[in-house]
């Protein structure tokens, strides 16, 4: 996985396969009013098998907290049987995560679905991947990408 950070553009983008040829790509907004920030965009580049290549994050310096953008720490964690992944962008301590909020992304595979979590200062903590295995490749699951 490679991370890429422009402070001019603030965006933020985690390259988690090799984009050789881009397949479909969905954009994914969080809706006004439902989080108290100014709305950031998470776009999701697909591959032709519907495996995403990367996720940007547009607004990444108002999104992400400056303890994350210095040290680009991310912790992935593969439950197999619920199929689920924790994507953390650094370490979570407990009671941190104030507020959760759902997106689909089954517009494109069926059953898709990402949960964000936030703190009390509205900075994205991580997210949940649920139907990982279709989403994102082995090697990122199996926490075998560097």
């Amino acid at each position: 996985m490679n991370i890429v950070y422009s402070k001019n553009e603030q965006k933020l983008t985690l390259e988690l396969q090799t984009h050789g040829q881009r397949g479909a790509s969905k954009t994914v907004k969080v809706p006004r009013g439902e989080l108290p920030l100014p709305t950031p965009y998470f776009t999701f580049i697909f591959s032709e098998d519907r495996s995403v290549l990367s996720i940007s994050f547009d607004k990444a310096d108002t999104v992400f907290g400056n303890d994350f953008l210095n040290k680009r720490d991310i912790h992935i964690h593969y439950d197999a049987k619920e199929d689920i992944a924790a994507v953390n962008f650094g370490a979570i301590r407990g009671g941190e995560i104030a507020l959760t909020d759902s997106f689909s992304i089954d517009n494109l595979v069926p059953f898709g679905a990402i949960n964000l979590d936030f703190d009390e200062n509205n900075k994205l903590l991580g997210m949940e991947v649920f139907n990982a295995k279709t989403f994102l490749p082995a090697d990122l699951l199996n926490n075998k990408l560097k």
